[in-house]
């Protein structure tokens, strides 16, 4: 069967993103597959398109059901990894800030909460695809409600990463210098995952043919959809090839550091307490006694009995 136009982009897609899984892979081993890192979800959505690109190349000779439902879930399920990858990436840039200043720009829980909306959305969207009803050449009818509501749920993580981009980019300035290119990285991808979304949002919500997923218009999908996505990981990759790596010895140094900060700038007015009368020590700073050595060369105060066993304390 003759290659048409639709088959030509999946082959262009596979050509394109075997080497970025390559570079994905690398970039994971060399930096982490921590998720909070996001390396990991670029491993993903690589595989994820070239998986959907395969079986779109299937399809030219097998158009079942399952065959299209499993077109379908990649197409579907893309827009998540490319949201965690972002998410990722600013994490790292406010983990960064925390190694400069006792108190990061952001909690990480907010991090957590747009992970969540992305991988329920993930979920529903599955669960919507696998749902519709469909006849055996793949021509599907309406979205199913999950899907629908997946859809939102990634338009929402969306919204929440442009606020989590404007509040750190207030605060770059705290940021560590080698790791601010992080943000550049998002701020040049926000607008293109806009774009994919809105043809999301179109092809589940609009019953305008052109934006079906399986046999709408390859151009629109071409300039609204793939163009974005291969936009938003050329980014991802190229700022991940240029950062340092940052050694294990250094996370957990940076980790002690926020908890010893505060003693540690209390230490400096070590020795300026003086015993009460019960003998202790009462420290307006904060800060611990002075070791028993420095207290011998303290002047003691009180009768020649009290001096006395002050001393034999000392001593023993």
């Amino acid at each position: 069967m003759a290659i048409d136009y639709r088959s030509g982009i999946s082959i262009f897609e596979i050509l394109l993103y075997s080497p970025c899984l390559i570079v994905a892979l690398w970039l994971a081993l060399r930096h982490g597959f921590g998720r909070n890192s996001g390396w990991i979800f670029l491993v993903l959505f690589t595989l994820v398109r070239l998986v959907g690109s395969s079986t779109q190349l299937i399809s030219i000779s097998n158009r079942s059901k399952n065959v299209a439902i499993t077109d379908i879930i990649c197409q579907s399920i893309g827009l998540s990894p490319l949201i965690l990858v972002c998410v990722g990436l600013l994490s790292r840039a406010n983990d960064s800030s925390g190694n400069l200043h006792y108190k990061k720009i952001v909690p990480p829980i907010i991090f957590r909460i747009i992970s969540l909306l992305s991988l329920i959305g993930v979920i529903l969207c599955i669960v919507g695809v696998t749902d519709s009803t469909g006849s055996v050449n793949g021509n599907f009818g309406k979205p199913a409600i999950q899907t629908k509501v997946g859809v939102m749920l990634f338009l929402l993580a969306w919204f929440v990463l442009c606020l989590l981009l404007g509040v750190i980019t207030l605060h770059i300035s705290k940021i560590e210098l080698g790791e601010r290119r992080l943000v550049l990285a998002v701020a040049v991808s926000i607008p293109f995952l806009f774009v994919r979304l809105i043809y999301s949002v179109l092809s589940v919500y609009s019953e305008n043919e052109h934006f079906n997923p399986l046999t709408g218009s390859v151009t629109v999908k071409l300039f609204m959809a793939i163009l974005e996505e291969l936009v938003v990981i050329l980014t991802c990759l190229a700022v991940g090839i240029m950062l340092r790596v940052i050694p294990k010895s250094e996370k957990s140094a940076a980790v002690g550091s926020h908890v010893d900060s505060r003693p540690q700038s209390e230490g400096k007015h070590a020795g300026r307490g003086a015993p009460s009368r019960g003998g202790s020590w009462s420290n307006t700073g904060g800060s611990r006694p002075p070791p028993r050595r420095h207290r011998q060369k303290q002047r003691r105060r009180g009768g020649p009995i009290h001096q006395l066993v002050g001393l034999a304390v000392d001593r023993y």
